[in-house]
């Protein structure tokens, strides 16, 4: 079975974050960004991304239960996270071609909004000046859990709106064994979370050995031949489906009180920046061979016109959620492992106040799946995603 993503952490990468633990050191910087024009950044390593959002949530300075437009066709954790925030989520569609933010629907509910999250769906850059000139001044969040190495005319996201998120977790374009950060170009906005930072516990030697074991034995799992093993074992449930199953759980367990970045994962964080490079993760060729073999009744998003796409995932709709349901079977038994991505939105979401007021988001979590792309892919396993297309 040919993984979905390459998970890079080995015993090099273990041992140097229990140094990390031991020694008390953080290992990460500006770096994340381009030199140029970065000088007024401030950024904040954190334990996760959901505690980045919590955050910059709590400390925009928005009203107690406060209506945060979030994008339906995205992570659950967003909105969940709203909630444990003590604000209220209102949910918006989903662009059928990008599979980012509707803007028509953004149009019709800014109203009604105290604020934006923006989600850049798998890396894929939304038209910001748009965005910005419906909401009027009201607070933008950039979720960039997806989108490090996209830009929007010429500028990184991450550095257009209020403030922006970032996640390292092992599915993540910088893929690390977890932590996420917080970026932003207010001064204000920067005290007031110096501020709830300098309150937060930081990792024990204890917690960053357990943690750094653990994606150890994690990432071992992708590897040949345990990751054939382990899917045959769980009859075809992924580890997608477990992350699945954790952002189900309770908004009251989605933010830890270690705000601060695990100690253990700066390393990682580190080292994949020195060796990151932008070029569609080194697979364009590949990415251009899957668009030409394609079926015809596949559909890949065009490269934007404002901006550049980071490639993160390959997302492909199918037309009915029936053909899609029978693509991701056949193509599992030639040995690839696709899956539906973001699926159930409507009944995970019905917790936090979805009314399904969402169609066209709706439609692609039901239709929508992913091949595997990933620098880990080896020449033969891309020749057999190519063939069994």
């Amino acid at each position: 079975m040919i993984p979905r993503f390459a998970v890079e952490y080995g015993w090099k990468d273990a041992a140097a974050a229990v140094r990390s633990v031991v020694t008390n050191r953080m290992e990460t910087s500006l770096e994340l960004f381009p030199s140029e024009g970065n000088s007024d950044l401030y950024l904040f390593p954190t334990h996760r991304g959901r505690e980045a959002l919590y955050l910059i949530l709590k400390t925009l300075g928005l009203p107690a239960g406060a209506r945060v437009g979030v994008p339906l066709y995205a992570c659950s954790v967003v909105a969940k996270t709203v909630v444990a925030a003590g604000m209220a989520p209102i949910f918006l569609d989903a662009d059928p071609d990008t599979f980012g933010l509707n803007l028509a629907d953004l149009k019709n509910k800014a109203a009604h909004l105290d604020c934006l999250i923006l989600v850049y769906t798998f890396g894929y850059p939304s038209n910001f000046d748009s965005i910005a000139e419906v909401m009027r001044d009201r607070p933008i969040i950039e979720d960039c859990a997806h989108s490090l190495g996209s830009t929007y005319q010429g500028r990184p996201l991450g550095q257009l709106g209020d403030a922006s998120l970032f996640s390292f977790g092992f599915f993540k374009p910088l893929r690390a064994s977890g932590g996420g950060c917080i970026v932003t170009r207010s001064e204000s906005l920067a005290e007031k979370l110096k501020g709830m930072l300098a309150e937060s516990a930081s990792e024990s030697i204890r917690q960053g050995i357990i943690h750094a074991a653990r994606c150890f034995l994690y990432a071992s799992a992708f590897r040949q031949p345990i990751y054939t093993l382990v899917k045959r074992f769980r009859n075809g449930h992924s580890e997608i489906d477990q992350l699945q199953e954790d952002s189900a759980a309770t908004t009251e367990k989605l933010i830890s009180r270690q705000l601060s970045m695990r100690l253990s994962d700066s390393p990682g964080i580190a080292t994949r920046l020195r060796a990151r490079h932008m070029e569609e993760n080194g697979c364009s060729e590949f990415w251009n061979r899957v668009r030409s073999g394609a079926p015809g009744q596949w559909h890949i998003p065009d490269e934007p016109l404002f901006g550049r796409w980071n490639h993160f995932m390959l997302p492909v709709r199918a037309c009915s959620s029936e053909i899609c349901s029978d693509t991701i079977a056949r193509l599992r038994k030639k040995g690839i492992d696709a899956t539906r991505i973001y699926p159930n939105r409507k009944s995970e979401l019905h917790c936090v106040g979805y009314t399904g007021d969402c169609p066209e988001a709706e439609r692609l979590s039901s239709c929508t799946f992913m091949l595997p792309y990933h620098r880990g892919l080896s020449r033969r396993e891309q020749e057999c995603i190519l063939r069994a297309l």
